[in-house]
């Protein structure tokens, strides 16, 4: 029954959240396209306003070599890292109890603690923990623990039978999580070109 409920439960979700970032994804790539002959009409017109034109031959090679390194952030890395922990918390059953749940909570905020006073190892180079290695690397370390502890889990209630079975629930988090990766590729690109212009 619980098995039955958190599937409606993640179903629901999954029906009520795509099309809204598919939406908001197609408003960023129209902000984009938008923004070519914007950007061009306003230097033409105001050009001691300090804009830059995207369809002048330096906006475009901007647009086209930057690309890239504009997707390519932490924040892709963490997005990826929190779909895999949460696809293998659903396919391995454990996030059915909340008593579950609130106890991985409290094992990673003491994991997360014991790491912050391991002395000056994790701290930065000024000795502060802002800016420190801690920081950021506390999305990869919680969901790295989260994976394991659902990935024992599954294997000790047979949720998961071979180490494919685990792959494929993380593979599962990442194909639930789609919608957030276009949504994140063009939201970037818009704000890219958005800090780009103005």
């Amino acid at each position: 029954m619980k098995n039955s409920n958190c599937r409606v439960w993640w179903q629901k979700i999954m029906t009520i959240w795509k099309p809204v970032a598919y939406n908001i994804a197609f408003l960023a790539i129209l902000g984009v396209i938008a923004l070519f002959p914007l950007s061009w009409i306003s230097t033409v017109i105001f050009p001691s306003a300090g804009m830059s034109s995207l369809m002048s031959a330096q906006g475009i090679r901007w647009f086209v070599g930057a690309f890239a390194s504009i997707i390519g952030s932490e924040m892709l890395a963490d997005i990826i890292l929190i779909a895999m922990a949460v696809g293998i918390l659903h396919d391995s059953h454990f996030a059915q109890s909340l008593r579950r749940c609130m106890l991985l909570a409290m094992a990673l905020c003491l994991l997360l603690v014991l790491l912050g006073s391991m002395g000056d190892t994790l701290l930065c180079a000024i000795g502060t923990v802002r800016h420190s290695p801690l920081l950021h690397g506390a999305i990869p370390i919680t969901c790295g623990c989260t994976v394991i502890v659902a990935a024992t889990y599954g294997f000790v209630t047979s949720a998961f039978k071979t180490i494919s079975d685990a792959f494929r629930a993380m593979s599962n988090g990442i194909a639930a999580a789609a919608p957030v990766l276009v949504l994140y590729v063009f939201a970037a690109q818009l704000f890219a070109v958005i800090k780009y212009v103005f």
